[in-house]
């Protein structure tokens, strides 16, 4: 979903925002007016001007984008609740969530439209390696970064495990690493 934010956002051209969630994982999740003092310097507004409260950043966050065709990306969510506050008003906003877990309560009360997000084909598999690793490594050994994508059967989270297994050594060589990818379905 975030390689359809970045190649869409001409469609938005009132600006884009994006936010990690931070829903899952151990570096705890993205307060709420954290996120949301993140947002409102994209619209102008100064820091020392960003409401304290919850409640009155959210609302100057919602009457900024009322008008305005933005792309907001709200990466790696928990769940609804937390998503909700950070959705745009305009009826011009195009919003994407990313999530591991599925968020029945913003189709219901959102009108939100899941999308299956398929496996990565090669090509965007070594792209993905490329951004984590740097594209000399992946230029430097194509076929075992082919190899690594094979292994880890194109999903994004299992190349990522990967590549941060490989990252602490940069000069070691792809061939002679034998992953045991962490996610391989069953065949």
């Amino acid at each position: 979903m975030l390689h359809w934010a970045h190649h869409n956002r001409a469609g938005c051209p009132d600006g884009r925002l994006y936010a990690d969630l931070r829903g899952v994982g151990d570096t705890g999740e993205l307060a709420l007016t954290e996120a949301l003092r993140e947002f409102l310097p994209a619209f102008g507004v100064p820091l020392d001007r960003v409401p304290e409260s919850a409640n009155g950043s959210d609302a100057l966050f919602r009457s900024l984008a009322a008008d305005r065709r933005l792309l907001v990306v709200l990466d790696n969510a928990r769940d609804s609740e937390q998503v909700r506050p950070l959705l745009p008003s305009g009826r011009h906003c195009v919003t994407v969530v990313t999530s591991r877990h599925r968020l029945p309560g913003l189709i219901v009360t959102d009108t939100a439209r899941p999308v299956a997000v398929d496996v990565f084909g090669p090509q965007d598999a070594t792209m993905l390696l490329a951004a984590v690793l740097g594209t000399e490594r992946v230029v430097a050994e194509p076929a075992a970064a082919r190899r690594l994508a094979e292994l880890c059967d194109g999903l994004p989270l299992a190349l990522r495990v990967v590549a941060a297994r490989l990252t602490p050594d940069p000069t070691r060589p792809w061939r002679r690493w034998s992953p045991s990818c962490p996610t391989r379905r069953a065949g």
